[in-house]
């Protein structure tokens, strides 16, 4: 089985010891001393699947690294679980505004860190799977549609009796009633529409009685 990798960005050796022996030997760890550490490890190369971020870290603290994350659009891949020893209310609804997972409390209790590191592991590795799902339909549809499209293509050239430039014409109109269609397997019934008035222009553009 695949141990999930957890960065710990912390300036104290203490607490990453600490939050590393909580979690236990279920995981694989990566330190940060500071913020931009933390970011250098955050690069897509190293595949975190989660970051224990302290808000306090020197250089760059953790809002700095947030923005950051936020700007690089990462905030969507890697969940991020703050820690501090902070219990004021609107610092916590600050921490939050940036797109957090979750935020704990100094000093750790063992069964709330385990249970929000566990809940935010699970969540979004079923959000990964999710996508992975959705793109593979999404790349069937296109096969199947890029089909349909090519075979329209050759039916209607070998219907054409005219010259080249009106080939290069439908290849032109059967070119964007794929991306149509394609879209529409992506947007759903929003489109349709759209699409069934381009196939109905595309059959007018090919009949012989349009050509003539």
């Amino acid at each position: 089985m695949v141990k999930a990798k957890i960065l710990i960005a912390d300036d104290s050796k203490m607490n990453q010891q600490i939050l590393s022996e909580i979690l236990g030997g279920r995981c694989e760890y990566l330190y940060a001393d500071g913020g931009m550490q933390a970011l250098e490890l955050l690069h897509p190369e190293f595949d975190i699947d989660l970051l224990l971020l302290d808000i306090n870290t020197p250089r760059l603290d953790g809002f700095g690294v947030l923005e950051v994350m936020k700007q690089r659009n990462w905030l969507q891949e890697i969940p991020v679980i703050i820690t501090s020893s902070e219990d004021d209310e609107s610092f916590i609804q600050k921490a939050y505004e940036p797109g957090v997972t979750d935020y704990i409390r100094r000093p750790f209790n063992l069964t709330v860190t385990q249970r929000r590191v566990s809940n935010a592991l699970t969540l979004y590795a079923c959000q990964k799977h999710l996508v992975h799902l959705a793109e593979e339909q999404v790349y069937e549809h296109e096969k199947t549609n890029s089909a349909i499209i090519n075979i329209l293509r050759h039916v209607v050239e070998s219907r054409n009796f005219e010259s080249g430039t009106h080939i290069l014409h439908v290849r032109a109109i059967t070119d964007i009633l794929l991306r149509q269609l394609v879209c529409t397997s992506r947007n759903g019934a929003q489109n349709r529409k759209e699409a069934s008035w381009l196939t109905t222009n595309f059959s007018l553009a090919c009949s012989p009685q349009r050509r003539r």
